[in-house]
């Protein structure tokens, strides 16, 4: 019976042996992993001066989970210390949740008011590849894959591709180039200029293609598309700097009028002959060149901008307004004589739609230089909001000028070198 009661004894203090050793072992596990020991790692921000991410060394209260260290990395990424630099996120966007598969990183974001969509190339640049190289710092992850709304997506926001994982990034962050797309007027009587950015490269064939792929993409603004579907199915340049559009048969499976099939041709002809190595555009089908897409424009031939004679017409471009943003409307005149005061004289005198320039406003003197024109106007009473529209529309219109790329524009005591 004695030995029965030890026996029971020595199980009741192994037993609390081994209770006191898995709690010291969870506690210390437990500390280990959520109590926070400093750590010093680079973390990336945006410096706007240079338009590229910098790194700063920071402090970091890091633990063993890496999970709970990458959500304290974002949120320090949206704290810069620095008034100089800017976030990298805002509290828009957040993380959903954070895997790992061996030393790759899996972070899905949400965005809680959607995607924005007026990014630049620079900061959506900064933003992916800041996040990533801010991440990468971690031991133990060496590649990011980025997920929004728990699934793959092609862009970030709308430039940066991150459909595949991204390691860490050691060139200059990509820029935006800004280009001149044309979209149909709200009753589509006429088309329009918005300006967007495209990601910029010494490769003018993918440059074209990027183009396009904003122009199907549709206006950001709420202009509309006449057809809002993408059907290209590539684009190349040849010799003579013809550039093909070659669309999908689907197309044709579209029905509309003669003036929308005119507005549809001329924004594909006008937005790419704005490119410098395109002077036409040939439009085929499935590699094929037909007579006409729906009817009436025939598209047999390579296009002229405008599908004009360009040294036959004066093209100023008036003020359009719409949704509480202003774009701008090339009219084509007929002259026997381009001048740049024939055509100052059309901009006072605006029609359907409006102008910066009052009646009374005066082209003092111009000058032509090669490439350039050097103009001296008194534009008559105008704010300063309304000069930066009247720069816009001043430049759009002479450029349009045979061999005008460049405009320098003198209103009072100020001068200006205005490009498309």
């Amino acid at each position: 019976m004695v030995k029965k009661n030890r026996n029971k004894e020595f199980l009741v203090v192994f037993f609390v042996f081994v209770l006191i050793a898995i709690f010291i072992f969870l506690y210390f596990n437990f500390r280990s992993r959520n109590f926070s020991r400093a750590a010093a790692l680079k973390l990336y921000y945006y410096d706007p001066v240079t338009k590229e991410i910098v790194p700063v060394e920071k402090d970091a209260p890091l633990k063993e989970d890496n999970v709970l260290n990458v959500y304290t990395l974002i949120g320090m990424l949206k704290s810069p210390d620095s008034t100089k630099l800017f976030p990298l996120l805002d509290d828009n966007c957040n993380l959903r949740s954070v895997k790992f598969s061996d030393n790759l990183c899996i972070v899905d974001f949400y965005f809680k008011a959607g995607k924005p969509i007026f990014y630049s190339v620079s900061r959506e640049a900064a933003t992916v590849y800041g996040l990533v190289n801010t991440l990468t710092e971690l031991n133990g992850i060496s590649e990011v894959q980025i997920l929004i709304d728990g699934k793959p997506s092609q862009y970030f926001y709308h430039y940066i591709e991150i459909d595949k994982p991204l390691t860490h990034f050691d060139s200059r962050i990509p820029k935006g180039e800004e280009v001149n797309l044309y979209f149909p007027t709200q009753d589509f009587n006429n088309l329009v200029v918005e300006k967007r950015e495209v990601v910029n490269t010494d490769d003018p064939v993918l440059f074209g293609n990027r183009v396009l792929k904003e122009l199907f993409y549709g206006s950001l603004y709420g202009l509309p598309q006449v057809i809002p579907q993408d059907f290209v199915n590539s684009f190349y340049i040849k010799s003579g700097g013809i550039g093909v559009v070659d669309l999908k048969k689907d197309i044709l499976k579209n029905s509309i009028g003669s003036h929308s099939e005119a507005l549809f041709v001329s924004s594909i002809v006008n937005t790419l002959t704005e490119l410098p190595d395109i002077t036409t555009v040939q439009i085929t089908v499935d590699g094929q060149v037909i007579p006409s897409l729906f009817g009436s424009i025939d598209i047999s031939t390579p296009l002229t901008r405008f599908m004009v004679n360009a040294n036959s017409y004066l093209v100023p471009y008036y003020v359009y307004n719409f949704n509480g943003n202003s774009f701008f409307a090339p009219i084509l005149y007929k002259y026997g004589e381009l001048t740049p005061r024939n055509l100052f004289d059309l901009l006072k005198a605006s029609g359907d739609y409006s102008t910066m320039l009052s009646k009374d406003a005066n082209l003092i003197s111009y000058n032509l230089d090669g490439d350039l024109i050097e103009m001296t106007i008194d534009p008559g009473s105008i704010s300063g909001n309304d000069l930066e529209v009247l720069k816009r529309q001043i430049v759009l219109s002479f450029t349009e000028l045979p061999g005008i790329k460049k405009v320098k524009l003198t209103v009072g005591e100020e001068s200006f070198v205005l490009e498309r």
